[in-house]
């Protein structure tokens, strides 16, 4: 799928998509999601990254690729996965939970625009650059949590 112009893309609730998203503009293409969903392949990359992600509705969103965003808020609950690198910010609008595979990378802030809400679970070995919570463009506000995990068998 190739974002052309500033358009959205709207997927209902079940909707997956299979192969890379990309776009022919820096930061052009708003993909939203009104439920659970998938998508099977990259979105963006480093040079050319879409404008927004917007999670409307509940349920699942797994993201099997690296993800390059400008901007990525979850405004419906949804708990979002990501198998792969993310690049770009992250803002929490509701109690949701942000899990990162093991292996894949973080780049970019997180933030929330209320205390306590927001959990950021890392499954195993990752790399965080940027800002957790507080984070500069964000409200002053604290995560509810954040997990680092493990996966059993490495060390």
């Amino acid at each position: 799928m190739l974002f052309e112009e500033e358009a959205p893309l709207n997927l209902g609730a079940g909707f997956s998509i299979n192969g890379d998203i990309d776009t022919d503009t820096d930061l052009q293409g708003t993909l939203t999601f009104d439920g659970t969903g998938t998508v099977n392949g990259d979105t963006g990359d480093a040079l050319l990254r879409l404008k927004a992600i917007d999670l409307l509705g509940a349920g699942t969103v797994t993201f099997n690729g690296d993800v390059f965003v400008g901007t990525f808020t979850n405004t419906g609950g949804s708990a979002v996965v990501f198998n792969g690198g993310f690049a770009g910010d992250f803002l929490f609008t509701t109690d949701s939970t942000f899990t990162l595979a093991d292996g894949g990378d973080f780049t970019g802030n997180i933030g929330t625009d209320a205390d306590n809400q927001g959990t950021l679970d890392v499954l195993g070995e990752s790399t965080i650059t940027g800002t957790i919570g507080r984070a500069v463009g964000f409200p002053a506000n604290d995560l509810k949590e954040i997990k680092a995990g493990y996966i059993q068998g490495k060390t």
